[in-house]
């Protein structure tokens, strides 16, 4: 074999190395993040959120007035703003202090710290930036209620659902099927702001759409943990 046949030789050995060493991080990363116990407690939340959501919708479609008919009402009345803006804040910081509490708990449950815990299977919620985000969504809709267009609030929830989805944030899908369905929302949202009247049911059925997906798709990746653990087993 010829020096230069030996050097390639080499080079092609050393990628090799280099690339079974690649692979076991990446399985080593994939197993912390797709941990049994983390997807069954990202499909709880899931769950409770498409409750909550669908619970919304009947009530939008059912009760009079419905929420659209509260939200809107506020355009009239600037003690209504206020207090439909307060309340849309105690409704997210309930729902954030919620998440956070069951977070802490499963920590607590399996032996780590809230914060390497959450780095491990929840990166998106490290450093409070989920509730950084969250605000400055929820100050895009209370600057809608408070400049009198109420109508603007369901394109901008449609908008901020879009956002998550490209962000890769509370929902959990494919990569590109995220970004898809996340570009979709915010062509829709953008869609509904310009052409159509601010319904609340046009962002409660999104919404509820990428969560059932979300747990679709948790439900195939548990199915898919447990097989791969049988046959190991």
């Amino acid at each position: 074999m010829s020096p230069e046949q030996q050097e390639v030789q080499s080079t092609l050995c050393d990628i090799r190395e280099m690339r079974r060493a690649i692979e076991r991080v990446e399985k080593q990363g994939s197993g912390a993040m797709l941990s049994v116990s983390s997807l069954r407690l990202q499909r709880l939340i899931l769950i409770l959120m498409a409750g909550l959501v669908a619970g919304l919708t009947m009530f939008e479609l059912v009760v009079q007035p419905s929420i659209t008919d509260m939200v809107f009402v506020t355009h009239y009345s600037s003690i209504l703003r206020y207090i439909g803006v307060i309340t849309i804040f105690i409704f997210l910081a309930a729902l954030a202090v919620v998440l956070y509490l069951m977070l802490w708990r499963a920590a607590q449950q399996q032996g780590e710290s809230f914060d390497a815990y959450l780095s491990r299977h929840f990166a998106y919620l490290k450093s409070m930036s989920f509730v950084s985000d969250l605000f400055v969504k929820f100050a895009a809709v209370a600057v809608a209620i408070l400049a009198r267009r109420p109508d603007w609030v369901a394109p901008l929830l449609v908008i901020c659902t879009g956002d998550y989805l490209v962000q890769g944030r509370f929902f959990v899908l494919p990569l590109r099927l995220g970004m898809v369905l996340g570009v979709v929302y915010l062509m829709l949202g953008t869609a509904i702001l310009v052409w159509l009247s601010g319904v609340l049911i046009y962002a409660f059925v999104p919404f509820l759409v990428a969560t059932l997906l979300s747990l679709g798709y948790v439900e195939y990746l548990l199915r898919k943990l447990k097989t791969s653990a049988t046959d190991e087993g």
